[in-house]
């Protein structure tokens, strides 16, 4: 599911959600930056333990209900984004 604005804007069918990541992520440029900055944007969130079954099949499927109700993955698009590099002392901004 992609949603923008809170608003669900597609839906997509798969059993294994790591084959949408790379076609979705296919769809945007990264803004390419200096060697100075390692991050210029694009998909940023997390991958919850479970995912793990997607790529390991031999563990099979989750032993329980979601309690918490999260998704498994969550991911953000990111086109303007703050750096702060605490190691530098310095603030980037970074805008497609």
């Amino acid at each position: 599911m992609v949603e923008v604005g809170g608003e669900v804007v597609e839906e997509t069918e798969t059993k294994n959600p790591f084959e949408f990541i790379p076609e979705f992520k296919s769809r945007y440029r990264v803004a390419e930056l200096d060697d100075s900055q390692r991050f210029a944007g694009g998909l940023v969130g997390y991958f919850a333990y479970d995912t793990v079954r997607y790529v390991e099949t031999k563990i099979g499927p989750s032993a329980g209900d979601d309690e918490i109700n999260t998704p498994d993955i969550l991911l953000m698009l990111s086109e303007e984004v703050v750096v702060f590099d605490n190691l530098r002392g310095t603030i980037s901004f970074i805008i497609k």
